[in-house]
């Protein structure tokens, strides 16, 4: 990402499937960093929505998507 792009990551739970979204987004160079996670988007959903502004240019991440 360059310096004040942002991305946004959505995962979406199915109703009654019991899966509880959570995304994580991390840097994918030297030692990995977690710089932003969301469980919950909403009260009273198992929804995740993560919104990342990148705040200095040349960095890699990535995305992990998984359920909790």
């Amino acid at each position: 990402l360059n310096e004040g792009q942002t991305v946004t990551g959505d995962m979406t739970s199915t109703a009654g499937g019991g899966l509880d979204s959570f995304l994580r987004l991390r840097t994918d160079f030297g030692v990995p960093t977690t710089v932003a996670t969301n469980d919950n988007a909403a009260a009273g959903t198992l929804n995740a929505r993560l919104t990342f502004t990148a705040p200095a240019g040349g960095g890699s991440y990535a995305l992990d998507a998984m359920s909790n």
